[in-house]
């Protein structure tokens, strides 16, 4: 939520991003009103200040779930911050906004790519409940116990625009990857390089782009130019496009990741590769069905914390239950 200054509510100093969004606390803040605290807010007096970025446009569910990530660093402190600007995808649409077709132009052919059985299976890991440790990003309308999520019978695509890539980038996304793969059970299949510039308002099915299959999931590392809240506090953007099947289960069928290579590399400086890995699993985090966590302990805690480990009990708990979901044959 927030304000545009061409909307003419929005005083003179008000810091925005370059798309002229102004976060609510800010303005809230600004007319002397009374602001909750939120754990995704740095200091006021840092470099780089976090937004709550929901793209300024979204009323309540859309067909889209972002997830963005805000690095804040503090002198000394040893901590950076994330923060989540989520919303929630609305079953039945398509990244274009109207409802999904099952005719030639609009979504693809159902089943494309979908086995028979699961590709993979997670490792066993000790059960935990929700909310003990992880959190998902959505459940089934008709079960508030079943999260949302890819089919496992099928792999998750990916392709990679390496323009802008900071040194190291590249291996920095396959361990990720292979770690998020290894956690859920879930195959990761690289599609190989594209030219395709990252947009916030990809569309989910690209036929003269992909093939009568749903678009993979785009990883570029992008600019300020391309994704004007990366000039702030921005450090990526992720997130998956659900749809509704004709089983009646939700399914996430494609989705982007956008990372700000200066930002990745503020990370790796102060805190190692690790860390700037660790920033990346986050966003895979979100692009398979997990939202933030209290845990501190955990990569999905919205605070990238020095001296943290690997994925935390709840972080796998969490991703192998996102991958015993369903097979979706009719996405």
């Amino acid at each position: 939520m927030g304000e545009d200054r061409d909307a003419g509510k929005v005083p003179d100093g008000i810091r925005a991003s370059p798309s002229g969004r102004v976060p609510q606390w800010v303005l809230d803040e600004a007319a002397g009103l009374t602001v909750e605290p939120v754990p995704f807010r740095g200091p006021t007096d840092g470099a780089l200040r976090l937004v709550h970025s929901d793209g300024g446009r979204r009323k309540r569910r859309t067909s889209r779930s972002w997830a963005v990530v805000a690095l804040v660093a503090a002198a000394a402190a040893g901590w950076l911050f994330y923060a989540s600007g989520t919303t929630t995808p609305r079953p039945g649409q398509l990244a274009t906004g109207g409802p999904q077709q099952s005719v030639q132009g609009t979504s693809p052919t159902p089943g494309r790519g979908e086995a028979e059985e699961p590709l993979g299976s997670p490792p066993p890991v000790p059960s935990l409940p929700e909310g003990q440790g992880y959190r998902f990003t959505r459940h089934q309308d008709d079960d508030p116990a079943r999260p949302v999520t890819w089919s496992p019978c099928r792999p998750i695509r990916f392709v990679t625009r390496l323009d802008n890539a900071p040194i190291g980038g590249a291996a920095l996304v396959t361990a990720a990857v292979a770690e998020v793969s290894a956690a859920t059970g879930l195959r990761f299949e690289d599609g190989g390089l594209t030219t395709e510039p990252p947009d916030e308002e990809r569309k989910a099915y690209q036929f003269d782009r992909y093939g009568d299959r749903w678009a993979p999931v785009l990883i570029a590392w992008a600019t300020s130019a391309e994704i004007p809240d990366f000039a702030i506090d921005v450090a990526g953007k992720a997130g998956a496009v659900s749809i509704l099947t004709a089983s009646g289960d939700e399914a996430y069928v494609s989705g982007i990741l956008f990372l700000d290579p200066a930002k990745i590399d503020q990370a790796r400086a102060a805190f190692g590769g690790d860390a700037a890995r660790k920033v990346i699993v986050h966003e895979l985090g979100h692009l398979v069905g997990l939202e933030h966590v209290d845990d501190r302990q955990a990569v999905m805690f919205p605070q990238l914390l020095q001296g943290t480990g690997g994925l935390s009990p709840g972080d796998r708990a969490g991703l192998a239950a996102l991958g015993r979901g369903a097979c979706q044959p009719d996405a």
